[in-house]
């Protein structure tokens, strides 16, 4: 009498529905992980424009005090601004300075953070609004040369990506 073996495995139908199913969990993954990772990479330029506010803020009231109710010489560099930024390896961030009171940052959102990005493809800006002796902060974002977001008003000061000054158009 012969024996009769006994197959121990899976079948072809069911080892294509597993790859399937792999498919299509990698296809909902893979564009969710790219926001998150490009979300992640733009607060590092939020979070530079924000740490200037303080110093920004500190000479506006200094002016004020002097009788100028703007911020036309609040400057990097200057009246306790610190000096513009510069593109460094390790960091999505190309550029960044205060104009005329207006922060502005540019970033790389796809950097590679081993060497010092050289373009921009996301930008922030924050624009004080000075009313009353109040100082009322708007915000700016912009993607490629597109604004995306935005409260109050619009950037009055743009940069240069590769001087880090003025411009008078925003450049990516």
């Amino acid at each position: 009498m012969m024996k009769r073996s006994s197959n121990k495995g899976f079948t072809l139908i069911e080892l294509m529905i597993v790859v399937a199913i792999i498919g299509i969990l990698a296809a909902v993954a893979v564009p969710a992980y790219n926001d998150y990772f490009d979300s992640a990479r733009s607060s590092e330029a939020k979070q530079a424009a924000e740490a200037l506010k303080k110093s920004v803020t500190a000479c506006i009231v200094q002016e004020q005090a002097r009788g100028e109710a703007n911020a036309n010489n609040c400057n990097s560099g200057s009246r306790g601004i610190p000096a513009a930024l510069g593109a460094v390896a390790g960091s999505t961030i190309v550029c960044g300075a205060v104009i005329n009171g207006t922060i502005v940052v540019k970033s790389e959102r796809d950097a590679d953070t081993t060497a010092a990005p050289t373009t921009a493809d996301y930008g922030i800006s924050l624009t004080p609004d000075i009313s009353a002796g109040q100082i009322v902060w708007s915000s700016g974002e912009y993607e490629d040369t597109t604004q995306i977001n935005s409260s109050g008003s619009t950037v009055t000061a743009l940069l240069d990506t590769n001087t880090c000054t003025e411009s008078t158009a925003l450049t990516f």
